[in-house]
């Protein structure tokens, strides 16, 4: 799944999603490896630094590795979408 906005999302989608940070949050050391070996990418196109480190100390607790980027970091004003 790629999620590019929340407006993305259904209300069913949002309420699981609920649940599951709900699960999450209640038993950590099972989702320790939901994201072993993944790169998720981090758009921000506005600074905003406690968001940043959120999302990225997240994605390394599911053991993933973040990338973060910004709107001078991407080629989007030469053809390439963010999709």
């Amino acid at each position: 799944m790629h999620l590019l906005r929340v407006a993305d999302l259904s209300s069913r989608d949002i309420s699981r999603a609920l649940d599951l940070s709900d699960a999450f949050k209640r038993h950590p050391p099972r989702s320790a490896t939901l994201l072993h070996g993944a790169a998720v990418t981090l758009y921000f196109a506005k600074p905003s630094t406690r968001t940043r480190i959120s999302f990225e100390t997240a994605i390394h607790r599911l053991g993933g590795v973040p990338v973060t980027v910004g709107p001078n970091d991407l080629q989007m004003g030469r053809g390439e979408s963010i999709e």
